[in-house]
């Protein structure tokens, strides 16, 4: 058994499957609705796995030390009161005790045993260890009166388009402000907070074409704008997961999944509904997504 003085940085990780964690046995696929449509709504989770990881575990935990070892890879909002911070650690160890039981990230005694059966020292310990431990990102979301549902703590190292840091603190309504076509989505914010805090399981799903396999994609130009063909794109897709904490606060579980575009689009049916999802985008979510010239390129085919 590890001692509790070993450094997270330095430890050597054994991973979920060393523990029994059965991978998917394929990769998830984005969601291609004809018409595309920017939903208000969360889809109950039912029996499907919480956490999707897979055979690259590795690469993706390693991705997240370099974030550690420069400081970056946990955001805690500076007001956040300790006994509050203890109360939500406390919650989301025993999610991951109760429903992933001894194959999961965090053992009975509050080990994680994909770390080496590491035990954190204090809060922010323990989100780095949660941290390293998924491929899944994370936010915990805690309801306040002024500003309701916000984002309280953040471990995002993938994002897509956005700079965590300057989303710490955040309202639902204020992260979600840049989203085009979310007229409906605003509208509902409320409701929808109240169902994540309260209920749930939730799953959601979001897409967009890339011009690369890079796991984070920050913010800047169009990084589709040098290819000249659509084999070259590859689908970025996330799978969105909220876990009702109790108390007003959630765990909201970000999993960015990969694929080369002729994984995907593998038959003109495929390439139909591709066309025919891209065609229903407004203009709006058009330039959100940066997708003018990957849909170029797509309807050249």
């Amino acid at each position: 058994m590890m001692p509790s003085d070993v450094d997270l940085q330095s430890l050597e990780p054994i991973g979920p499957a060393a523990c029994g964690w059965v991978f998917p046995q394929a990769p998830i696929q984005p969601l291609i609705e004809v018409p595309h449509r920017v939903r208000p709504d969360l889809a109950k989770l039912g029996e499907a796995p919480c956490l999707l990881e897979d055979n690259d575990w590795s690469e993706w935990v390693r991705e997240k030390r370099t974030l550690l070892k420069n400081d970056r890879l946990v955001l805690v909002e500076p007001g956040l009161d300790c006994r509050e911070s203890g109360r939500l650690v406390a919650a989301v160890r025993q999610f991951f005790q109760g429903a992933l039981g001894i194959t999961g990230p965090i053992d009975a005694t509050g080990r994680f045993t994909w770390l080496n059966n590491f035990m954190p020292r204090g809060d922010r310990e323990f989100w780095s260890a949660l941290s390293l431990s998924l491929q899944e990102d994370f936010a915990v979301m805690l309801n306040s009166d002024s500003r309701g549902l916000r984002s309280a703590i953040l471990s995002v190292a993938f994002p897509s388009g956005w700079i965590p840091s300057q989303r710490l603190g955040q309202s639902m309504s204020a992260l979600h402000e840049p989203v085009a076509d979310s007229a409906a989505l605003q509208q509902s914010m409320q409701t929808m907070s109240q169902a994540m805090v309260e209920k749930g399981p939730f799953v959601r799903t979001v897409w967009t074409l890339a011009g690369s396999s890079s796991r984070a994609r920050p913010p800047g130009p169009d990084d589709t704008i040098g290819l000249t063909q659509a084999a070259q794109l590859w689908f970025r897709h996330e799978r969105q997961v909220t876990i009702p904490l109790g108390g007003g606060a959630c765990l909201f579980l970000i999993r960015v999944m990969l694929a080369p575009y002729g994984a995907v689009v593998r038959s003109p049916g495929d390439h139909e509904r591709l066309v025919a999802s891209l065609e229903s985008m407004s203009a709006a979510t058009i330039a959100y997504k940066k997708l003018s010239h990957a849909m170029r390129l797509v309807l050249a085919c």
